[in-house]
């Protein structure tokens, strides 16, 4: 491992990064596919993965609470992630523009989705909402072209009022 906190794979084909805290300079994120977050972290935070268009997959500790604002805001290759059975809230724009992310299941902690979460997650087809959701801003589907949407969401909305706030728009 080298100072800036990368290596090489055995196969010497991807990149780990392996994500302490804070904001990774922008240099660090050059050939990163993947990135490992440390188990002492409890919040990924704002703007930690913004615009980094390589990186395909990320794995979450249970350390983890938050995905900040625009944490993964452009990530168009992104593709895996898991969301840890920890996680209480997503920030506002986390998860816009990742084209290629393609289903996703929201753990049974979370709390709060914020507005335009999953905006033109283009790809996603499968999203499940836990019961445990309190709040869903408007626009957290928007531009999410097609998806099924599993939910147990118990609150004042129905479904159908989630849905239609975060309607599909060309």
């Amino acid at each position: 491992m080298n100072s800036n906190n990368q290596h090489e794979d055995e196969t010497n084909t991807s990149h780990i990064y392996h994500y302490n805290g804070g904001q990774p300079h922008h240099r660090e994120r050059e050939g990163i596919i993947h990135v490992i977050v440390d188990d002492s972290v409890e919040s990924i935070d704002d703007r930690a993965f913004q615009d980094w268009i390589g990186l395909v997959s990320i794995h979450i500790p249970s350390s983890v609470r938050r995905i900040g604002q625009y944490a993964f805001y452009r990530c168009k290759s992104l593709s895996t992630i898991n969301l840890p059975d920890s996680l209480q809230q997503i920030g506002r724009d986390a998860f816009y523009g990742c084209a290629r992310l393609s289903a996703i299941a929201l753990p049974h902690s979370l709390n709060e989705i914020g507005e335009y979460a999953f905006r033109r997650c283009t790809s996603l087809v499968k999203i499940s909402i836990p019961p445990s959701i309190t709040r869903i801003e408007p626009g957290t589907f928007y531009n999410c072209s097609s998806f099924y949407l599993k939910s147990s969401f118990r609150h004042p909305l129905s479904i159908l009022n989630i849905i239609h706030l975060n309607a599909v728009a060309h």
